[in-house]
């Protein structure tokens, strides 16, 4: 288990930061304060030790000793100080730390969880770094590193398409201006062709900061921009806010697309990728088919077990259908304790043979209930093999045929092609 190494006397403060830490990010607490009982936790810690924070108040004067200590053993660090001058400020920005946050109760609390937040999910977040000094890219690397990002880099506009093309995921560019070969105007628009701002954020730089260079790359699509010579913690405060943003937006559409309780393919996805879906294999000749499952007696599972059980079928089952099919298959939950699959090129003579082993491997399965015992369940499944008018049609003739086999005796399959097919 990840651990957050504190280093704090207050017992009040203390205390309430360890609760908020273990409480929002899971993280196990190690405690000291001291710059002994921290060398020791270290020594004895160093491989599950995730960040620590630190009290520029320690006794003994041993503040700057420990802060550089922690740094020593690649331990970000986050440093809580009740002063905030600028000069207390640039002591600590120097010294690459992650954050440097007023000690102000339980905002500052807040503050050092959302940094620590943050630190765990810039892991293995690409950031494109495009300058045509080598010197000022190893400098703002370093930074970045710091907060835990995956650095490239490029010289120019041009190597940075390269890069990009061969790292789609790269979450956002920090670019200079002044380039060879394509300057950072140039790469924002070229940026903005491939990916739009909730997707790839682009933020200018450059040493000529007049407001109509800003004002420039923002009508080129950059997200933001800062003028050099920058404040370390602006950089930074900058840079998250932008890949915040992109967090919250592939959020929107993680929602938009997938069920909440199982993750696979909600109802409002499978009618809009759906009907293109259907649209395609019409125009390209291919074959087409779609099922609807339901769960037999659901109803009975949930009063007799309870929701928390209920719930538990509906992932089991769920996981079970992504398992059997193809990525280019969609798998949906239409709601409640029914399902649909629409697959595209399925031989029709092994329809139901596919599905009959989904069937079989359902009512093999077991589900641990809230009582700590376990049960087996059975589905109904109803199938349209053919091509129709639309996606809406097509479900409605499988969902026609899964209730034919529901009132057949439940646990089997009804196709359009074979009345009911024998359970096994």
């Amino acid at each position: 288990m990840a651990k957050v190494l504190i280093v704090e006397e207050s017992m009040v403060f203390g205390t309430l930061l360890s609760e908020k830490i273990q409480s929002e990010l899971g993280f196990d607490i190690l405690w000291s304060k001291s710059f002994r009982e921290t060398s020791d936790e270290i020594e004895k810690d160093r491989d599950s030790i995730f960040a620590a924070v630190l009290d520029l108040r320690l006794a003994n004067n041993e503040d700057f000793d420990i802060i550089d200590f922690v740094i020593s053993k690649d331990v970000p660090v986050i440093v809580c100080s009740s002063e905030f001058s600028d000069d207390a400020q640039d002591r600590m920005w120097s010294k690459k730390i992650v954050d440097y946050v007023l000690k102000a109760g339980k905002c500052s609390v807040d503050i050092i969880v959302n940094s620590l937040k943050r630190l765990r999910e810039n892991s293995g977040v690409k950031i494109l770094l495009v300058d045509d000094s080598s010197v000022v890219r190893a400098s703002i690397g370093d930074l970045l590193r710091n907060q835990n990002f995956v650095i490239l880099e490029a010289g120019n506009g041009v190597e940075a398409l390269k890069v990009i093309d061969e790292n789609p995921d790269i979450k956002l560019t920090l670019t200079d201006y002044h380039m060879p070969d394509m300057d950072g105007y140039e790469l924002t628009k070229a940026i903005r062709k491939r990916y739009s701002k909730d997707v790839h954020a682009v933020i200018g730089i450059s040493g000529q900061g007049s407001n109509r260079l800003s004002a420039r790359f923002l009508k080129y699509g950059a997200n933001d921009f800062i003028g050099k010579p920058f404040v370390v913690e602006e950089l930074y405060c900058r840079i998250n806010q932008n890949l915040d943003m992109i967090r919250t937006m592939e959020a929107v559409r993680y929602a938009a697309m997938f069920d909440y309780l199982t993750s696979i393919y909600n109802r409002r996805y499978l009618f809009q990728a759906g009907s293109s879906f259907i649209q395609n294999a019409r125009r390209n000749n291919l074959s087409a088919m779609v099922a609807v499952l339901d769960i037999d007696d659901f109803k009975k599972i949930n009063d007799t077990y309870g929701h928390l059980t209920g719930d538990r079928v509906i992932v089991e089952i769920s996981q079970i259908l992504k398992a059997r099919f193809r990525e280019s298959d969609i798998v949906a939950r239409l709601g409640g304790e029914e399902f649909c699959i629409l697959a595209l090129n399925m031989n029709r003579g092994s329809v139901n043979e596919i599905f009959n082993e989904v069937r079989a491997t359902i009512e093999k399965s077991r589900i641990l209930t809230e009582r700590g015992d376990y049960i087996s369940v059975t589905v109904s499944i109803g199938i349209c093999t053919s091509i129709k008018k639309d996606l809406e049609e097509m479900i409605n003739i499988a969902d026609k045929k899964m209730y034919k086999a529901k009132v057949c005796g439940k646990n089997r399959i009804c196709t359009d092609v074979k009345t009911v097919s024998n359970v096994s």
